[in-house]
């Protein structure tokens, strides 16, 4: 498989495949029930950052380090089929690295979150950045992780300075911010009503979506919180950190 650490992964919409992208440059796609590498390792960027699936899973796009792009492939060929990025620096586009993508249910559409502070909406057919960039005017805090809600209507980002950030996806303001972690924030899930969150400070948070209130936590998991996901059923939290090698699964109630 992968010869660094894995940095990404997603679903595919039917669940039967994975796709990974990790440090050694690479993005792989996984069949689950068998385990088996079905396409790559593709070599897409320096170090892969962030990968996604399209809502038809027909595509996976893809970003790294020192491009500031993101790549779209077929997910069938792993053929390169576009890339995302501003050519001319008086033009829109990210101007650090990216390290977070989602697909909007459209299937039309994703957006981006990166180290340059801002998150922006693409269009995938041409290619071009939608509206201008999304930013938290006053708080210039680099981006490190973008979550979408299941209605596709508010998206949660992840900051330096240890803030969940709520956006409209409409809009593209800022419509909460939750503050309680100590260092950034560096993962993401949502259930229907909540959104579990991990960070650098080694614990993981879970807030309720309408009151911003932290409900469970903070719970110290690891070092450093590298991922979170909840279960299919919401009923459990499964974390991953620095130096541990190991997932640990926790109560989503209770926090044991």
């Amino acid at each position: 498989g992968h010869t660094g650490t894995v940095r990404s992964l997603c679903w595919s919409a039917g669940g039967e495949r994975v796709v990974s992208g990790s440090v050694d440059g690479t993005a792989a796609v996984w069949n689950v029930e068998s385990g088996k590498t079905v396409l790559g390792p593709i070599k897409a960027h320096e170090h892969v950052f962030a990968v996604a699936y399209s809502p038809d899973t027909k595509n996976i796009a893809t970003a790294g380090a020192n491009e500031n792009a993101v790549k779209i492939w077929d997910a069938t060929t792993g053929e390169l089929l576009s890339t995302l990025k501003h050519k001319d620096p008086t033009m829109r586009g990210h101007t650090g690295d990216i390290n977070g993508i989602v697909h909007l249910p459209d299937g039309r559409s994703i957006i981006t979150c990166s180290r340059d502070s801002s998150l922006r909406r693409w269009d995938l057919e041409s290619g071009a950045q939608i509206g201008d960039d999304w930013r938290d005017e006053g708080n210039e805090v680099q981006a490190w992780y973008i979550a979408l809600s299941p209605n596709g209507k508010t998206a949660a980002s992840g900051s330096d300075d240890g803030t969940v950030r709520l956006w409209n996806v409409e809009t593209e303001k800022v419509i909460a911010k939750w503050t309680g972690h100590t260092d950034a924030v560096r993962t993401l899930c949502w259930s229907a009503d909540c959104v579990v969150s991990g960070s650098h400070d080694g614990t993981a948070r879970v807030w309720n979506v309408e009151s911003g209130k932290t409900v469970l936590g903070p719970i110290k998991a690891h070092e450093y919180v590298f991922a979170v996901v909840y279960s299919p059923d919401m009923k459990k939290i499964a974390t991953g950190g620095r130096n541990e090698n190991g997932v640990k699964i926790w109560d989503a109630t209770t926090g044991e």
